[in-house]
């Protein structure tokens, strides 16, 4: 008995660090929440936002829009293609297209994210606005017909957080996507409920203790 209430405590202890899902990172052409937007090009994505100093000409900041080109990958119920507006042909140039979430609560030194990506033409993604080594360069159609796999396992800060894609466009249209984004880290301290089962386990393990304790002066 002794040894599993040990063995338990244990884990229990083990377990407030364990790694869970952070919410509030969307993949592209989602709603708030993750819920659908409207069908068709020029729904605004509100999670995602396009940055201010694209060169591309007419482009400026603001929200970020759904737009679809049969050459793309197919969307889904859960991830849509997006650009600068629902009619993305401004000419030739760069453009960053960007989502924060929040670590407040989390452990930045343990956060990872992973997930699928695509750009037209090429591109880079970026967290915090540095690179993370995921690109997507050349004059490749399949950087947009079929979506890519990334993970980034450094470079997170405490607070908020920013996830972009720095696109180049070669020549109109042009669109970014994320899918399948998932954001994980372990909690900066445990949850309360964690906390009440670690000292109620640690109290069984006290209690053993003073009972295998007493046995053995009475015998």
């Amino acid at each position: 008995m002794f040894t599993k209430i040990v063995v338990t405590a244990a884990l229990l202890a083990a377990g407030a660090a364990h790694a869970v899902v952070v919410p509030g990172l969307y993949n592209t052409g989602v709603g708030p929440g993750g819920a659908p937007l409207a069908a068709g090009d020029g729904a605004t994505d509100g999670n995602y936002v396009v940055r201010a100093g694209s060169p591309i000409p007419g482009v400026g900041a603001g929200p970020a829009s759904t737009y679809f080109n049969t050459a793309y990958a197919a969307e889904s119920a859960t991830s849509r293609w997006i650009s600068y507006s629902g009619s993305p042909f401004n000419g030739s140039g760069s453009f960053e297209i960007e989502t924060s979430f929040d670590l407040t609560g989390y452990k930045a030194s343990t956060a990872r994210i992973t997930g699928f990506w695509g750009v037209d033409n090429l591109g880079s993604v970026l967290l915090n606005r540095n690179v993370t080594g995921n690109l997507l360069t050349g004059a490749n159609t399949s950087n947009f017909t079929v979506l890519h796999s990334f993970t980034i396992a450094s470079g997170f800060t405490a607070g908020i957080n920013t996830l972009s894609i720095l696109g180049f466009d070669t020549g109109s249209p042009a669109a970014v996507r994320f899918d399948g984004l998932v954001l994980t880290a372990d909690r900066a301290v445990p949850e309360p409920a964690t906390w009440a089962m670690m000292v109620v386990g640690f109290g069984l393990v006290g209690a053993a203790v003073r009972r295998r304790s007493l046995e053995s002066l009475a015998a």
